[in-house]
């Protein structure tokens, strides 16, 4: 399993979609010729699966890849907010049916100290 990327969530990923990394779009087989992809994610916290879409700019210099379709549900299911973050994995081909894994965390404090706790 490859770490894909972590963002700490912003406003705009909360309320609208996920900004994600440029570097990040080659792992979802983004071909060149189109602005957008479906993808399956399974929750590791509870094993559920999420169907997400990846789209990016088709004018302009930058690509400003995002997950969009899908990724409002989630943040309203597990009640996400501005601090939290989520990490994004691909598995590898021979280890499983969906081919990627979103956990996300909050930050808490536990007896004095802050932690990150899996939401």
């Amino acid at each position: 399993m490859k770490l894909l990327f972590t963002k700490q969530l912003s406003k705009t990923d909360v309320e609208k979609r996920l900004a994600i990394p440029t570097s990040s779009l080659r792992a979802f087989n983004l071909n060149v010729d189109a602005c957008s992809v479906g993808f399956e994610a399974e929750d590791m916290k509870s094993g559920r699966i999420w169907q997400f879409q990846c789209t990016t700019r088709t004018k302009g210099f930058y690509s400003k890849p995002v997950i969009s379709k899908g990724w409002v549900q989630f943040v309203k299911f597990k009640q996400l907010r501005v601090g939290d973050r989520v990490a994004v994995y691909k598995l590898n081909q021979n280890e499983a049916q969906v081919p990627y894994k979103i956990e996300v965390e909050r930050k808490l404090k536990l007896l004095g100290k802050l932690v990150w706790a899996k939401v």
